[in-house]
């Protein structure tokens, strides 16, 4: 019986200890390609475990609705919480805290010339 078929009639059966036991199969027979599919993404292991629990995390969730293969469906997941990761950390990494430090010093100090100019204006016309 495919994995996929079992999937079906395990989920059917609503016998906790079975389906939990199928989950523990599915694991332990996906976790080494779901792992190398995020791997290829991201080079923190840490990071990569993370996703990796997502992805498992994500399919358990959403097991009922599953009508393709097992083994396409995690490596999809698994890449596009890979591709998630990186957008979501490329923004938050645009504008680096030393870096925002500095323009606000910057912007602080080009306020105050500009203020300090005016003022020498305005003193020259009263004059």
């Amino acid at each position: 019986m495919g994995l996929e078929k079992k999937l079906k009639k395990v989920l059917s059966s609503g016998k906790k200890e079975v389906i939990n036991s199928f989950f523990e199969e599915i694991y332990n027979k996906y976790k080494g390609l779901v792992f190398y599919v995020v791997y290829k993404y991201i080079d923190n292991k840490d990071d990569v475990k993370d996703i990796v629990q997502d992805v498992f995390i994500s399919f358990f969730n959403n097991a009922d609705k599953l009508d393709n293969n097992i083994k396409s469906y995690l490596t999809m997941i698994a890449r596009n919480k890979a591709l998630n990761f990186i957008n979501k950390h490329n923004k938050m990494n645009l504008v680096d805290v030393k870096n925002l430090d500095l323009l606000v010093e910057k912007k602080q100090v080009s306020y105050l010339d500009e203020a300090l100019s005016l003022l020498k204006k305005n003193l020259k016309d009263i004059e």
